[in-house]
């Protein structure tokens, strides 16, 4: 996966299978990392709970905190039939 910075911002990145990438706001918006990262932490550690439901979670809840002014933005490289786990089982449906 390569991300090149050009004079109009970070390009377009996709990426590759299994991968799964989640920034604290898309494009052109203003930032609270701070919400973001509490969000983030008081997710990260539930078990059995797939990785993409994780991160719509938080994006959700960080997006209504922020009244929606700032919105995560998701880039998912993972299969679509697989679940993955951060604590937890691991296992395809």
């Amino acid at each position: 996966m390569l991300a090149n910075v050009g004079r109009n911002g970070l390009c377009e990145m996709k990426p590759s299978n299994g991968v799964f990438i989640q920034f604290s706001c898309a494009a052109n918006q203003s930032v609270n990392n701070d919400l973001f990262t509490k969000h983030l932490l008081k997710n990260i550690v539930q078990e059995n709970v797939d990785v993409g439901d994780i991160f719509r979670d938080i994006a959700d809840k960080v997006y209504r905190e922020s009244n929606q002014r700032q919105k995560p933005f998701t880039m998912s490289g993972l299969q679509q039939h697989r679940q993955v786990y951060l604590h937890g089982k691991y296992f395809l449906s």
